[in-house]
């Protein structure tokens, strides 16, 4: 079964992790897709520092700010083929969600190395990973070619035929071994 990349849910926070693994889906992983970048916005730690009226404002400011920087991208990446989504909670479950309710192919996201212990999902990508029903792109590290090769990493769980036959498409797709 031969899988398409059509349309991509990209995770922004705006991070460098995350701009370098949206700029490298756009160009190069997925450069004919439909991409919906997506910004979940968690508000409990604003709403746990801020007093009600001022946690209002910053967060505000916070939709503005990333609202901008996110038209930005849109216009770098192709008006015509980029969509901006916002949703407010937790980072993982809101880009599970959206990507089961837009119906997305695949989920694409920058991976940061947490600092203390070396982990490049940190907790949002670890719930994501969790919750997602498509395949999810953890980008990290990312090369100026598309991929060459592809490791499929598979144990004897129901998964192992789903995660074969992805290895196939993207190896097909990118004349990879």
């Amino acid at each position: 079964m031969t899988h398409s990349l059509d349309t991509l849910l990209i995770g922004i926070d705006l991070t460098p992790a995350s701009l370098e693994g949206a700029a490298w889906t756009a160009r190069t992983f997925a450069p004919d897709a439909r991409l919906i970048l997506a910004h979940a916005l968690d508000t409990r730690p604003i709403l746990r520092f801020f007093a009600p009226s001022m946690a209002e404002r910053k967060t505000e400011e916070i939709r503005a700010e990333v609202g901008a920087r996110l038209a930005e991208l849109r216009e770098t990446y192709g008006a015509d083929r980029v969509e901006v989504r916002f949703s407010d909670g937790s980072v993982g479950g809101e880009l599970a969600r959206l990507a089961a309710e837009l119906n997305v192919d695949a989920i694409a996201v920058g991976a940061h190395r947490e600092a203390d212990t070396g982990d490049l999902l940190g907790s949002a990508g670890s719930t994501l990973l969790g919750q997602a029903t498509v395949p999810v792109l953890m980008a990290h590290q990312l090369p100026d070619h598309p991929p060459t090769r592809i490791l499929a990493a598979v144990d004897e769980s129901d998964s192992r035929s789903e995660v074969l036959s992805w290895a196939n498409t993207l190896a097909e797709r990118f004349d990879a071994t």
